[in-house]
């Protein structure tokens, strides 16, 4: 005879998980990396709040350079303008509804592919073929949306949270933790992506599990697509640097995402 199927709440289940003293501490329950409910809070409480780091800074030094990522399903483009400021805005083309850019590279303009809209390094509408037989049509009402972008120890941080604190007050006691290793001197050394076949907090839990090694090369951004249940891809952008940082990047990534839920 089959066992009835028996509802559990994921919150509740990491609150009574993290609630025993650290001597009888366990891995997370189940739920938190198969079900759907434990997704939407994610997304809600950490990936639509939270500052995420896109990368260093000087990997986009010339005005055009631009890197894509997506946060929380959201399409981003993080770009250098045309007077040197670091600027984020929705890669999503007001027309269509398209993706506009891939990827990384350096472009004068921001094209959509779709229809040929095109749009300055300032997010404003710069070509519209032939919309100027519409009448109604003004190319100055449209603006691609900006999205909240800081640099804080030479990382570029964006969040979807408009009442966001500044990044350096959120991580302000991360950076006291961390301030020896002069991140801001860091350099980009080389660039891969990879896809992850597996639920992002596995990966993250793997890459803390090595804090404890001496030498090793430790990723410091990680870049995570959330799909359905079960087994999700996470699309990684890895940037390895030749300092011994123990994985301190993962520390304060997930540190300040911890969900208030």
């Amino acid at each position: 005879m089959a066992k009835d199927h028996i509802e559990i709440d994921p919150i509740e289940a990491l609150r009574n998980n993290a609630s025993v003293p650290f001597n009888k501490a366990r891995a997370m329950p189940p739920e938190v990396y198969t079900t759907d409910e434990f997704t939407r809070a994610e997304l809600e409480h950490i990936f639509r709040r939270e500052w995420y780091c896109v990368g260093r800074a000087d990997s986009l030094c010339a005005p055009g350079d631009y890197a894509t990522c997506e946060l929380a399903g959201q399409p981003i483009v993080v770009l250098r303008d045309a007077r040197g400021d670091l600027r984020a805005y929705s890669n999503v083309c007001l027309h269509r509804m398209s993706t506009m850019l891939q990827g990384t590279g350096n472009s004068r303009t921001i094209a959509c592919p779709y229809h040929g809209w095109t749009y300055n390094l300032d997010g404003t509408l710069r070509g519209a073929p032939a919309m100027s037989l519409n009448n109604g049509f003004c190319r100055k009402n449209y603006r691609l949306p900006a999205i909240a972008c800081e640099e804080w120890l030479g990382w570029i941080m964006i969040t979807l949270n408009p009442e966001a604190e500044p990044v350096s007050k959120r991580l302000s006691e991360v950076e006291s933790l961390i301030e020896n290793y002069r991140m801001a001197d860091y350099t980009q050394s080389f660039y891969e992506e990879h896809v992850w076949n597996t639920n992002w907090k596995v990966l993250a839990e793997n890459f803390r599990a090595i804090l404890s090694r001496t030498a090793m090369a430790v990723p410091t951004r990680v870049q995570f697509h959330l799909g359905r249940m079960g087994r999700r891809k996470i699309y990684c952008r890895l940037y390895f640097h030749t300092a011994k940082v123990y994985g301190i990047l993962s520390f304060f990534s997930f540190k300040c995402a911890h969900p208030v839920i």
